[in-house]
């Protein structure tokens, strides 16, 4: 995804950042969550390829979503859209 409007700024995407809060984390998500669906030209190819990415939970916000846990183990993981 050369031209993603994430390159040169993953960390923004990341899942987590140490020493944020939730708060600021949800924040973090539903603005880059903003910037894949509005100024991304290559959201589709992003969100053809997280949909057969396996290990979910290892990516933070692709294609303006994130990992969710589906069982209350937090074993199983899927894609949910960021509101």
């Amino acid at each position: 995804m050369e031209r993603g409007a994430c390159v040169g700024r993953w960390p923004e995407w990341d899942l987590a950042v140490e020493g944020e809060s939730h708060v600021e984390r949800t924040a973090r998500h539903r603005r880059v969550a903003r910037v894949c669906r509005s100024a991304c030209p290559v959201l589709r190819e992003c969100r053809a390829w997280g949909d057969h990415v396996r290990a979910v939970g290892e990516f933070g916000v692709v294609a303006g979503r994130v990992p969710k846990k589906t069982d209350g183990q937090g074993n199983r993981k899927r894609w949910v859209e960021v509101a």
